[in-house]
């Protein structure tokens, strides 16, 4: 496991990415990063072919679309995404 550093951070859409296990290191299976955003820096709505993704909050708050759904989710909760369904997220603070 890879601590947070300047060599597996990466600046993306005024967000924060540190890349904690990457598919090199898995052959492909499973990656881990940390994502710290502010809200209004979320990634455009956006599916994947082929990943699932699991969401896990550390801290604040988010408004997930997934589907037809709007979820709020908060500390301590899991949010999985599979591959192919359309998703969306907003971050916001209570």
């Amino acid at each position: 496991m890879r601590r947070t550093d300047l060599e597996n951070t990466y600046a993306y859409m005024g967000s924060l990415m540190t890349f904690l296990v990457e598919g090199r290191d898995t052959a492909g299976r499973f990656a881990l990063l940390e994502y710290r955003a502010k809200p209004g820096n979320e990634p455009p709505p956006h599916w994947h072919e082929v990943e699932d993704e699991t969401l896990y909050v550390l801290e604040g708050e988010m408004e997930a679309y997934l589907g037809d759904q709007v979820l709020r989710i908060g500390p301590g909760e899991i949010l999985f995404i599979p591959h192919g369904e359309p998703f969306s997220r907003h971050h916001f603070e209570c």
